[in-house]
């Protein structure tokens, strides 16, 4: 038995991918499902890190997060907005490469025309096509009804 302590959206993911693999998996919750740092309509999603390895782990979540789009029949879970990391990023851009993740430089005046509400201070950015936008509330809806169905004892202990 598998017990996965909080019912956000990494124990939800966890408790999805444990009990998809027929492991017998439990969840605990103390309070509410989808609450404290679960809650909000959206999170970002990013391959731009200033590590490889975690550039590395990003590009496989979201091939993770594509694959639950498919098998949840949940809609779109994460968007294709792109993401732009501001402000000097050498070691972003390291990282990036050393990962093979794709992206590109902008100046100050492609990232105003990316994001035309902002007065961009910064000189330069990396733009990740890869990055969005996750639609946590769909994912976490679509996962715990998902979770309670293939877990073998779905509880909430408070």
């Amino acid at each position: 038995m598998i017990i996965v302590v909080g019912a956000g959206t990494c124990g939800l993911a966890a408790a999805y991918e444990l009990a998809r693999r027929g492991e017998p998996t439990v969840v605990f919750e103390r309070g509410e499902p989808f609450a404290e740092q679960s809650a909000g309509l959206a999170r970002i999603f990013r391959i731009a890190h200033q590590r490889p390895a975690l550039c590395r782990l990003a590009i496989s979540a979201r091939a993770g997060w594509q694959r639950w789009e498919s098998e949840l029949a949940a809609g779109r879970l994460l968007g294709s907005e792109g993401f732009i990391a501001a402000a000097p990023q050498e070691a972003t851009a390291t990282a990036m490469t050393e990962a093979g993740a794709e992206f590109c430089w902008l100046d100050r005046r492609e990232i105003e025309a990316r994001i035309p509400f902002v007065a961009a201070p910064w000189e330069a950015g990396i733009f990740d096509p890869l990055g969005g936008s996750l639609r946590i509330r769909r994912a976490l809806a679509t996962s715990s009804r998902s979770a309670t169905t293939a877990l073998s004892g779905w509880r909430t202990a408070r």
